[in-house]
């Protein structure tokens, strides 16, 4: 059996390992403030991953015009930049996303009334890869074996991503090389022309917008129980599920000193 002393000293060595752990913890939360205090506003990128009609996308174009605005930029060149660089949403809903585009684009009007023209705001309704054919993915690889693996990798993610939603991981790509193979297709004349402008291109919008990092995601998620789930998703949303409860169980034994 410990005795008294040894008992106290074990709790002071707790009480300084915890006053330790504070401190680091506090470190590295001044590290981080200090990164985002030097970082440019045109770096910083908010989504909405279930952005619905709009409504959290537009809310948040005001924050980002505040920030432009108190670095200098003018209204005009802060609305075209938040377009360009900040704002990005997604969703599973094709008439959601259209409202979200237009409600974006209304914001951006309140800011800049010319900016109609020649502007697509990083605002996609997710779409899957379920529907292309393999003539059309040859044509648009264009016996590129890098281009054919990204693009392999792309089809494989997206797949059944209606269902999914914003929950997939995807791969980082090079998104370069997709995109300019999309431009060279622009110019070609080929009956394949129109499934890459309006099937392949959306694929690789909407899995550029999934695979990068952001600095800020704020949604207001779907309430749904899983008695209306698809079985796919009610599969992937038990094994997250079954994950989530496993480590917050270890998390409480660690906290409590037991592992």
């Amino acid at each position: 059996m410990p005795t008294k002393s040894t008992s106290q000293s074990r709790w002071a060595g707790n009480i300084t390992c915890r006053k330790l752990n504070r401190r680091k913890k506090s470190d590295s939360n001044l590290m981080r403030f200090r990164e985002y205090a030097n970082l440019d506003v045109k770096d910083i990128k908010v989504i909405d991953p279930c952005m619905g009609s709009g409504h959290i996308l537009v809310y948040a174009f005001d924050v980002l015009m505040q920030i432009y605005e108190a670095s200098g930029y003018s209204q005009r060149d802060a609305a075209q930049s938040i377009l360009d660089n900040n704002l990005y949403g997604l969703d599973i809903d094709d008439r959601a996303a259209q409202l979200a585009y237009f409600a974006v684009m209304m914001k951006a009007r309140q800011y800049d009334r010319h900016l109609l023209r020649g502007i697509q705001p990083h605002v996609y309704a997710i779409v899957e890869s379920n529907g292309l054919d393999s003539s059309s993915v040859e044509y648009f690889t264009n016996n590129d074996p890098k281009l054919k693996k990204d693009f392999g990798t792309l089809i494989d993610e997206l797949r059944d991503a209606k269902e999914y939603g914003s929950i997939l991981n995807i791969s980082q790509l090079d998104f370069a090389a997709l995109y300019a193979r999309v431009e060279e297709v622009r110019v070609d004349i080929s009956i394949f022309r129109e499934i890459v402008l309006n099937s392949i291109l959306p694929l690789i919008q909407v899995a550029e917008v999934m695979a990068q990092r952001y600095d800020v995601v704020v949604t207001n998620p779907p309430y749904m129980g899983s008695s209306g789930m698809g079985s796919k998703l009610s599969i992937i949303f038990k094994s997250i599920f079954l994950l989530a409860k496993q480590i917050c169980f270890l998390f409480s034994l660690k906290s409590v000193g037991i592992w």
